[in-house]
């Protein structure tokens, strides 16, 4: 599915939904009426809104665990957030630069910069479900941090500790479906939140940003974690792992992949142990398309295996009977076979050879005859059409029949997308192929969990308008400028730094979104 399809069902979808809930609420049909009331749902236009209160419980019975856990914890946060904040601005003026005076020394040497996370400009649209997937965890863990620094001792707890409360009641929690983005959100009493003071304030304004910070070095660890934590069940860098071939995929037959295998190599030089190795073999074999590369082999293979053939034809195979045979150039050194005539002109014919048995021979890639061994001095140079090439794949098959290489005749690129893989290979023969795609997602997951939480942290610290960064920076300057100036003047200072900060990235973004 590509992006303008994946489009058109979003609108159909929202369409849809928007239409009946005019049609049904012009109706003033009850069931659907007391429907939306008893669950807090709320249709508009692209959007889709869910409203509850049966968390608030939850949230005031959390803070009653730990009470000076909890103080320490999100005075922690505001610590860790007003660190972050001047890094968050540092990589802002730094994208701006770099887009500004974007060049492809600049753009190919990987630097720190911010780069916005779209699907189906940068992402492909298969990772679609971890993307969805990680903003809403993301986007949970923000809000439910808000929330628990707001409710922390709003309740007068049975406990005699002289402790500050922040005291900011939570009306309710939501989510919200924007298009196809999601989000959380809190419903907090703005009016209690902005008459505490700077110092207590910033404990709940910086929870979101400092969760999602947390939650992101759990993530990361995580990642580092997982391989170790199923090592007796499953092995890595030792090849990939097949776990199924798209339908019709001309990689299947009875000597093609099959799911269970391990892809070892490719082309006989091309070690395999990760899906880096696999993109890279395949990425080295496109670049070789135009150039002709075979096979040494042996003078006894030529000899055999050319007794009925028109060497004199460019399509030497298309009267022969035996199925595997293909049309091979033959790049030999003439001279060592000075005093058999009929050999040297055989070596300047084109012959139908078994694929099989010239990939098999020897194992050895060529070009020419240069590049062989004594004891394999013929380079048999396949002859296919245009954007074609003869593609091996090494596996390891449970199948001892089998044999040990696969040839496609064909583009390189289609096994990328009809051959799916894993790089979590099972240890025993009992755990089933579909086991291997579990640690491979969820270590999928985490990696975009870490991104995504990291980049919400990010982004919502910014002194930027409409994210928390608006009010975090009010407090901040508050906070540092109370006894010097007044409330007023602070205000219209954070003011000027959320304009210039609002402006700044939303330039990065139009020139980022330009260049992509």
């Amino acid at each position: 599915m590509d992006v303008y399809m994946l489009l058109f069902v979003i609108c159909i979808i929202h369409g849809s939904l928007y239409f009946f809930d005019l049609f049904l609420k012009s109706c003033s049909h009850y069931p659907y009426l007391c429907f939306l009331e008893n669950t807090g749902l709320k249709i508009g236009l692209f959007k889709i809104h869910w409203y509850t209160t049966v968390f608030n419980n939850y949230f005031h019975k959390s803070v009653r665990w730990k009470p000076k856990f909890w103080r320490r914890w999100f005075s922690l946060g505001v610590w860790v957030t007003a660190l972050s904040l001047p890094l968050a601005m540092f990589l802002v003026v730094r994208t701006a630069f770099s887009s500004i005076f974007h060049n492809e020394h600049s753009s190919a040497s990987g630097r720190l910069v911010l780069e916005p996370m779209i699907p189906g400009v940068n992402l492909p649209l298969s990772d679609l479900s971890y993307y969805v997937t990680t903003i809403v965890i993301s986007s949970i863990v923000h809000e439910a941090g808000h929330a628990i620094a707001a409710v922390r001792f709003h309740t007068k707890l049975k406990i005699h500790l002289h402790l500050h409360k922040e005291g900011v009641p939570v009306s309710g929690f939501g989510m919200c479906i924007l298009v196809l983005l999601p989000s959380a959100y809190v419903m907090l009493n703005s009016n209690q939140l902005e008459a505490l003071p700077p110092h207590r304030s910033l404990r709940i304004l910086t929870a979101g940003v400092w969760h999602n910070i947390v939650l992101s070095a759990v993530a990361i660890l995580a990642v580092f974690l997982l391989p170790w934590a199923i090592s007796p069940m499953f092995s890595q860098e030792k090849g990939l792992y097949i776990t199924d071939l798209a339908e019709n995929s001309p990689f299947r037959g009875i000597t093609g992949l099959h799911p269970g295998e391990v892809i070892t190599k490719v082309n006989g030089n091309c070690p395999v142990r990760n899906r880096e190795d696999w993109k890279n073999c395949i990425l080295d074999a496109i670049s070789e398309v135009e150039v002709t590369s075979g096979y040494c082999i042996s003078p006894l293979l030529l000899y055999r295996d050319t007794s009925a053939v028109e060497f004199d034809s460019s399509d030497c195979c298309s009267k022969a009977d035996e199925a595997g045979n293909l049309c091979f150039m033959i790049s030999s050194n003439n001279d060592a076979e000075e005093n058999e005539a009929e050999d040297q002109k055989l070596m300047r014919k084109n012959i139908c050879l078994p694929a099989r048995r010239v990939v098999e021979d020897s194992g050895i890639p060529c070009k020419t005859y240069f590049s062989c061994p004594n004891n394999s001095p013929i380079c048999a140079l396949p002859l296919v059409s245009n954007h074609t090439s003869l593609f091996i794949i090494e596996r390891e098959s449970r199948d001892k029949l089998m044999p040990k290489s696969m040839i496609f005749l064909g583009h390189p690129s289609e096994a990328w997308f009809h051959v799916k893989v894993s790089e979590f290979i099972p240890g025993f023969h009992i755990i089933p192929i579909s086991a291997a795609v579990l640690p491979e997602t969820i270590l999928h997951l985490l990696k975009y969990l870490t991104v995504l939480s990291l980049g919400l942290a990010l982004i919502n610290v910014l002194p930027l308008f409409m994210f928390d960064g608006q009010y975090i920076i009010a407090a901040i300057l508050g906070y540092f400028l109370e006894s010097y100036v007044s409330r007023s003047v602070s205000n219209k200072i954070s003011k000027y730094v959320i304009v210039t900060g609002s402006v700044t990235l939303g330039a990065c973004l139009v020139i980022i979104l330009l260049n992509v």
